[in-house]
């Protein structure tokens, strides 16, 4: 397909290509898990807050209900339509602490007819990691940048996921970030493991745009 001149089948906003698909089910239950032990460990009498800019998913709205059955929800069905979104939603923990959970993944397309169907980076799409993630960080910045945790909660977040979540694979890994200088703090990611939660290569739909954003249509026509 790659090699190919004929443009791709765009269809409901997504193109088919070859890729990585995800066992959905199997992602969501292991999400929860993840979403109820951090909200036990680190939420405010058992709760934490789940927020959204999408218009079918208004909140915000208290995790464990009805946070979970509204995103469940929202996932199932955007799984219907797409293998891969590049979109995600936002726990949010008292004193501080945020996940975005990006259960479709974190990568779309872009199609324009002169240069074909590229990654936002424009790389070839064939390279898109399409692994659902979760990135658990310290808040969101009014200029689109992130804090990160302090040293004590990120060892506590490492024990959490090595001990009490550990049945579930999950790829737990933390990078040191410094958002003011002099003061280090620690982003960490949660990945699904294709070797656990992957369903296998296969064409897959995953969303795509124009270059200015707008969504696309059947064989690349704006909605």
């Amino acid at each position: 397909m790659f090699g190919s001149k004929a443009p791709p089948v765009i269809s409901g906003g997504a193109a088919v290509v070859k890729g990585q698909r995800f066992h959905l089910e199997r992602v969501l239950y292991a999400y929860v898990q993840v979403i109820d032990v951090l909200t036990g460990k680190f939420g405010k009498e058992g709760r934490s807050v789940l927020r959204s800019h999408r218009s079918d998913l208004k909140g915000p709205f208290l995790w464990p209900d009805p946070a979970k059955d509204e995103v469940l929800k929202l996932w199932r069905g955007l799984g219907s339509r797409f293998d891969a979104l590049g979109e995600g939603f936002t726990h949010v923990f008292p004193g501080g602490m945020t996940a975005k959970a990006f259960m479709l993944g974190k990568v779309w397309c872009v199609y324009a007819p002169k240069t074909g169907l590229t990654t936002p980076q424009w790389k070839p799409v064939s390279e898109a990691d399409t692994a659902p993630v979760i990135e658990i960080y310290g808040r969101d910045l009014p200029d689109g940048g992130r804090t990160g945790v302090g040293a004590n909660t990120a060892e506590a977040l490492e024990r959490l996921f090595r001990r009490d979540l550990a049945r579930y694979n999950l790829a737990f890994a933390m990078l040191s970030v410094e958002t003011i200088p002099g003061r280090p703090q620690v982003a960490c990611t949660v990945r699904f493991p294709r070797e656990t939660y992957g369903a296998g290569e296969d064409w897959i739909r995953l969303r795509c745009v124009s270059p200015e954003g707008t969504e696309l249509g059947p064989v690349g026509h704006p909605n």
